[in-house]
């Protein structure tokens, strides 16, 4: 029996709906290949989702916000549209293709741009084959390590009256040395593709605070969004971690560790600053669970700025303490990891140390630490 539609399927939902056929079949293999979704993330859906970045940026706003404050408005619009006199029928079924075509361009651009990156052989098999089990001495002696590097990069640094660092750019500057940073990486690591997008600030950065997320990525626009509203140090981080999603290093423990990567090697001292502070901060989170006296003895060792630095990073996210808030966002981004094959959904975040203890002593054997990121 065939179906015969009310009006005829325009040409943007036939292309939309072929698209999510291919990113379904690109899905599907990418869960049955590791192999494939390697070189899929590295080759085709690299070059989208530098495409899409490269397009993003032309607007100097964030897009992916923009649409998100206008949704509700639309839909309204979109309910007043249809009950207008006239033929409702044809209305209502326009308005239904429209939706679905938005909702299977939401599913397409994911399975093509990004969803493949989830699939990828793990980091830690890439770039540390040979790494032991992580343990509470490793986990120490790493946290060692980035508390010297951080107490000496302090030293460069201005700090306000709160105590926590002033970065010496803005957002658009940040972007440009981040994106230098990641491109001669590149060169190193043949999982990160080059390309220049630039972080966007977030209008909604206050609000944001209060679900603890302090930026995304957002695969359907190209863009990474960076809420402005935290301590200097952690939007630098912020706005790696995120491009370090732009060119597809999905997991989230595995683009925390890119991004302390591209940051501790970059020739900007205050990305330096925010690569190392980073770590540390969940370096000593980490060492704490399993060993709190450790941890406590080591924070002494802390050079003023510092110390200052991480009481500013307390201060700042206590006066934005809101449980529910942060728990349904929590529990969102839980469901969304877990549905990408991330068994520990937000848990995986804590795995960014066992992969800079593999680094530390990989470092070690090899020699040198800073040979790893020339």
């Amino acid at each position: 029996m065939k179906i015969k539609l009310p009006f005829k399927l325009p040409l943007y939902a036939k292309i939309i709906f072929c698209a999510l056929l291919l990113g379904l079949a690109v899905k599907g293999a990418a869960v049955l290949s590791a192999p494939f979704a390697d070189l899929y993330t590295t080759t085709v859906g690299a070059a989208l989702r530098a495409l899409f970045g490269a397009l993003s940026s032309l607007i100097p706003f964030s897009i992916a916000e923009t649409l998100i404050l206008l949704f509700v408005p639309l839909v309204i619009w979109l309910v007043v549209w249809i009950l207008q006199d006239g033929d409702r029928r044809r209305r209502l079924a326009a308005a239904l293709c429209a939706a679905l075509s938005l909702c299977a361009y939401l599913c397409a651009s994911f399975f093509l741009l990004y969803g493949a990156g989830y699939h990828t052989t793990p980091l830690a098999k890439k770039l540390y084959p040979n790494a032991d089990e992580v343990t509470a001495d490793g986990i120490f002696e790493t946290a060692v390590y980035l508390m010297v590097e951080a107490n000496a990069a302090a030293k460069a640094m201005t700090y306000d009256a709160t105590g926590a660092a002033i970065s010496p750019d803005t957002l658009a500057g940040t972007s440009k040395a981040l994106c230098a940073a990641y491109n001669r990486a590149a060169s190193t690591y043949d999982f990160l593709p080059p390309m220049y997008a630039a972080a966007k600030e977030l209008a909604l950065s206050v609000p944001l605070t209060y679900t603890q997320m302090a930026g995304f990525y957002t695969f359907y626009t190209g863009e990474v969004n960076v809420s402005v509203n935290y301590p200097d140090f952690t939007v630098a981080f912020t706005a790696a971690h995120e491009m370090a999603h732009q060119r597809g290093v999905a997991r989230e423990d595995e683009a925390d560790f890119v991004a302390f990567l591209v940051c501790i090697s970059s020739d900007d001292p205050f990305l330096q600053y925010s690569g190392y502070m980073s770590m540390l901060q969940s370096a000593l989170t980490a060492l704490a669970r399993l060993d709190e006296t450790r941890a406590t003895d080591l924070f002494s060792y802390a050079t003023d700025g510092v110390r200052s630095e991480f009481a500013a990073y307390v201060r700042k996210m206590t006066s934005y303490a809101n449980l529910t808030a942060a728990r349904a966002a929590n529990a969102l981004n839980n469901t969304y990891l877990r549905a990408q094959g991330v068994a520990d959904g937000t848990h995986s975040y804590n795995r960014a140390v066992d992969l800079a203890v593999a680094y530390y002593y990989d470092g070690l054997q090899n020699g040198s630490l800073y040979d790893l990121v020339g």
